[in-house]
């Protein structure tokens, strides 16, 4: 669940699994434990309690961040976190990555603290294992200790928030005598059912309520998330002229952009269950499944979400499954697809496509042409005998893929020259393939000799007129694209 969930600014993303080898015993036996990575941040909200150098906005800020990105989860098919802690709730400053004003709006270089809720291992565990207690217990809500042990999940989140809050702002834990509470199992299930609050350390009433109805032994009694955000918000415009809801409205949807789609990043997922076992594979092969069967493929941009499912699909299946009939199913279909959807794009159907984070259509084109071959089983120098019949813009795309591929791969320049040159040949009027040919030879030159050379001496004259060759005529076929002309204009600064 973590895998699939989109990228977004108030959540910790996945970033794949590795496998942690640890020793059982001095026989040299070990286990294998999947262990999940995640980007470095600076550090957990464990350091902001007792730490009077931050503010009581900034302690806000962090609190209704925390919120917005339960709300997040909670959005996108998660009962509950479950193991919600100040160390579970990380911190970057957002001054390393942009360029904040001073003061005013937020976030600011005052204020410049970005919260991202982090640590999903045991998230709807109870669903799945039973389990209530296995978190830190001195923030679990009474109705996981309690005799039926039951979790109700945003409800017990709440109640952890709760004690999260009490620490933040007031530096302590809500229970008089924390350590002594957290002595046992029943002491601290007395205290969390009927024990005293102390919440004297926090001078707003507002927020002493909020926390105070978060901390009820009920769970039906709670606030639910969003009346939490709601209120913090509310003390930050009305104590401190903050106005930030709208902003992390904004917030809470996806970071993913034009980059990747749902469906993109939901196969990558699946892919990283493979270390996971058959159950985890089987749940992923299921959901690709039911995924898949939404997609129409019809124009470039469903082809991309349609390739992509059925490619880890493929994968999962070939791998745990490798006699299944829907192997040979995908085969056929991406075929279908080839010969009727991307075989016959032209220059309209590029210009219907808008370029998607700084990706020209032409070389989105490329890309899934390339993917869905893979899928068909069909290679580049068989097409047009037998099954596919591609027209010349589709052959030229996916020349170039190739080209981009072979170089990404440290093949040789050869190797990229010839597949630059199969596209020029097959689309001769496609800016692409022209502007990355003067693009590439011009660094792979400049890499090769700076190397080897104490002052990097003027490119050779053939190499030179060879490369303005290719930017004039892209400047020509797309005389709106800057890149061509820019780069142009720094080819001709060596002439002179």
């Amino acid at each position: 669940m973590w895998l699939a969930l989109p990228p977004t600014w108030n959540v910790v993303p996945a970033l794949g699994f590795d496998e942690a080898i640890l020793p059982l015993n001095n026989a040299g036996a070990t286990c294998r434990l999947p262990v999940m990575r995640m980007p470095r941040l600076t550090g957990s909200l464990d350091s902001w309690v007792g730490n009077e150098s931050l503010s009581v906005e900034d302690r806000l800020v962090a609190l209704a961040q925390a919120f917005n990105g339960l709300i997040f989860l909670y959005e996108h098919g998660f009962e509950g976190h479950g193991d919600l802690k100040p160390s579970n709730i990380l911190f970057t400053d957002l001054r390393e990555r942009y360029e904040l004003r001073d003061k005013g709006s937020w976030p600011s270089k005052e204020h410049p603290w970005q919260i991202r809720v982090a640590d999903l291992g045991w998230a709807d565990a109870w669903v799945d294992l039973g389990f209530t207690t296995k978190a830190l217990r001195r923030y679990l809500g009474p109705e996981r200790l309690g005799p039926a042990g039951r979790v109700v999940p945003q409800k017990s989140d709440i109640f952890s928030m709760g004690v999260i809050a009490s620490e933040i702002l007031q530096g302590r834990h809500p229970a008089p005598n924390v350590k002594k509470v957290e002595q046992s199992e029943g002491k601290y299930f007395r205290w969390a059912d009927q024990g005293e609050r102390i919440l004297d350390g926090i001078s707003s009433s507002r927020l002493r309520n909020l926390i105070k109805r978060s901390l009820v032994s009920e769970p039906e009694g709670r606030p639910s998330p969003q009346e939490c955000l709601s209120v913090i918000c509310e003390e930050l415009r009305l104590a401190y002229g903050h106005e930030i809801e709208q902003t992390l409205g904004l917030w809470r949807a996806s970071a993913t952009g034009d980059s990747i789609s749902d469906d993109e990043h939901v196969a990558w997922a699946a892919r990283q269950t493979l270390v996971l076992g058959l159950t985890e594979v089987h749940r992923s092969i299921e959901n690709l499944e039911r995924r898949l069967a939404l997609v129409e493929a019809r124009d470039i941009g469903t082809c991309e979400s349609w390739a992509a499912l059925a490619g880890s699909l493929l994968m999962l299946l070939e791998k745990e499954y490798p006699d299944s009939p829907k192997i040979g199913q995908l085969h056929d279909k991406a075929v279908e697809h080839l010969h009727l959807v991307l075989g016959p794009a032209n220059r309209a159907t590029l210009e219907s496509v808008a370029p998607r984070d700084g990706v020209a259509a032409f070389e989105r084109l490329g890309s899934v042409v390339c993917k869905m071959a893979g899928i068909a089983g069909v290679k580049y120098d068989v097409v047009g005998i037998g099954r596919v019949v591609l027209g010349s813009l589709a052959k030229s795309a996916w020349a170039f893929t190739l080209a981009a591929e072979a170089r990404s791969e440290f093949q040789t320049a050869e190797v990229v020259e010839q597949h630059l040159a199969e596209s020029i040949k097959y689309a001769p009027d496609e800016v692409v393939p022209y502007y990355f040919r003067a693009f590439w030879a011009h660094n792979r030159w400049f890499m090769e000799t700076a190397s080897t050379e104490a002052e990097v001496p003027r490119p050779p004259a053939s190499e030179l007129a060879r490369w303005i060759n290719d930017l004039e005529i892209a400047c020509r076929l797309s005389p709106g694209w800057c890149l061509p002309q820019d780069f142009l204009k720094s080819i001709r600064s060596h002439q002179t």
